[in-house]
């Protein structure tokens, strides 16, 4: 199998499942001098869309970032891409219970869950791929570079959980911990390129 064809796919499903992360957002039904309260009483709409969007952005740059040293692929490194694409079409939907139940354990504990999943998806995706030859002569040091990436994600996610059964604001706010370590420039993504 080409890789080409593998990144393709991957690229669909990560555009939908990013883009169903705005249905989530309704225009408030009610008389217009009403309509600024009402904006402002989705702000968990917003957060949620907001640390859901980022969260796969994290994700699709990983896994771009992969796909860069990925020369060949087969149905197993296939299979198990399928799993991680599973996992990422599926964030709208607990993204969409957070917005709308912040307080509850369940659903905190659900999402940060679902971002486990994700990531350890993706860490399994690369080491089937650099295990099987399929990541070509990878340059020194860049394997443990990206175990660090592929693996922090669901650390901080599963503390997140954790932190659930103390509160589950303080839980969301580690959720966020993710998307501001890995878009603010700084050392501990950019110390390392991850293309050749």
């Amino acid at each position: 199998m080409t890789a080409e064809r593998l990144k393709g796919f991957s690229d669909g499903v990560f555009a939908v499942a990013i883009t169903l992360l705005v249905l989530d957002l309704h225009v408030p039904q009610v008389a217009p001098d009403q309509i600024g309260p009402q904006l402002l009483n989705l702000w968990p709409a917003y957060a949620s869309y907001a640390l859901s969007f980022v969260v796969v952005g994290v994700y699709w740059v990983a896994h771009w970032s992969m796909c860069q040293e990925l020369e060949r692929a087969d149905r197993n490194l296939a299979w198990i891409n399928i799993g991680l694409l599973a996992s990422i079409a599926f964030i709208p939907f607990p993204a969409a219970l957070l917005s709308r139940y912040p307080t509850q354990r369940p659903v905190v504990i659900l999402y940060g869950a679902t971002l486990v999943v994700t990531g350890l998806f993706l860490r399994w995706l690369w080491v089937y791929a650099h295990r099987a030859g399929f990541l070509g002569e990878l340059p020194p040091g860049l394997g443990a570079y990206a175990a660090r990436l592929q693996l922090t994600p669901p650390a901080i996610y599963l503390a997140g959980m954790l932190a659930a059964f103390i509160n589950t604001w303080l839980a969301v706010s580690v959720y966020f911990v993710v998307p501001l370590l890995y878009v603010i420039p700084s050392r501990w993504v950019s110390g390392r390129p991850l293309q050749r």
